[in-house]
């Protein structure tokens, strides 16, 4: 966290103050100190879910912080197995795919974030459902800017709806999505 203030403080030619120096310390160290509060629903969703799916837990952050927040939550006893990621995108999910030895047909991504959680899995072939969280205290709007007004994919606005949705999705077929870009859209004449 004091480095990214020293580098954005080098950027714009400002002077970073000790105080200031030392805030960015405190609220960078929290991540360390503070665990999340699991959402309600969390754990009976997951231990329905195990019981009749293969569950990969694919989450993007710093490896130590996601491994505190894991152990801290017991959570790994839920996975078959955990991949802890810089970034989302296709490539990351195939790769993770390929380790875990399944196909795209053979999953659904279920995740926040249409930009990293559902369009890269759908572009793919998987199926997705779209676990529309609003944080009370922040929001990543580079994860949250891309709305999409008919979603090809579930919407769910609390975690007891998921594994309704996922035993709907076992019942159909859906077609991979092309990759978002403005090259999908072709003007009518």
């Amino acid at each position: 966290m004091v480095e990214t203030v020293d580098n954005l403080a080098n950027k714009f030619g400002f002077i970073v103050s000790n105080r200031l120096r030392n805030e960015s310390m405190q609220i960078g160290s929290s991540v360390y100190k503070e665990m999340p509060v699991l959402l309600k629903g969390a754990t009976d969703l997951l231990i329905q879910a195990e019981k009749k799916y293969n569950l990969l837990l694919i989450t993007r952050g710093h490896k130590t912080i996601q491994e505190k927040k894991i152990s801290y939550h017991g959570l790994s006893r839920y996975f078959s197995q955990i991949f802890i990621v810089k970034s989302k995108s296709e490539k990351v999910y195939e790769k993770v795919m390929a380790m875990a030895g399944v196909t795209a047909a053979d999953c659904c991504s279920i995740g926040d974030s249409v930009k990293s959680d559902i369009l890269p899995c759908l572009a793919l072939g998987t199926k997705a459902i779209l676990f529309q969280y609003v944080h009370p205290y922040y929001t990543w709007t580079q994860e949250h800017s891309i709305k999409i007004e008919y979603p090809p994919f579930p919407v769910v606005n609390n975690l007891e709806e998921i594994m309704q949705k996922l035993e709907l999705l076992e019942q159909v077929f859906i077609p991979p999505v092309p990759p978002f870009s403005d090259n999908n859209f072709v003007p009518r004449n």
